[in-house]
């Protein structure tokens, strides 16, 4: 019986190539090595209420928003920017911008009035 080998599409090959590129040349984050904006969650269940912690590295308490509507909704947002000067001459000058947000459901409702973020 012969072997299969998994083919990538012309598309999966270009589109690998151009990441690796970007992120080599211009110093971006990759998804997947753990320098993409994510949301690492921890819920604690107890009798009386829920307890969601969320990890979202680089980014202050103020860019972050959560909303409790039947999903509990955890949203962040970030923008940088880097700038390097030789005398009045900009040598090197980059911005970047990131999204993210994650949104679920608990197995109860959830008092909405009684909710709060810390």
């Amino acid at each position: 019986m012969a072997n299969l080998t998994r083919v990538q599409s012309i598309d999966d090959l270009f589109g690998n190539m151009m990441k690796r590129f970007l992120v080599r040349t211009m110093n971006l984050p990759m998804p997947g090595n753990g320098d993409a904006l994510s949301i690492r969650l921890d819920v604690q269940e107890s009798d009386k209420d829920y307890k969601v912690m969320a990890d979202i590295p680089a980014v202050t308490k103020d860019d972050i928003k959560v909303s409790v509507d039947g999903m509990v909704t955890i949203s962040a947002s970030q923008s940088r920017q880097k700038e390097k000067k030789k005398g009045d001459k900009v040598i090197y000058s980059e911005r970047s911008q990131g999204e993210v947000s994650r949104a679920f459901s608990l197995s109860h409702d959830v008092d909405t009035a009684g909710a709060d973020a810390r």
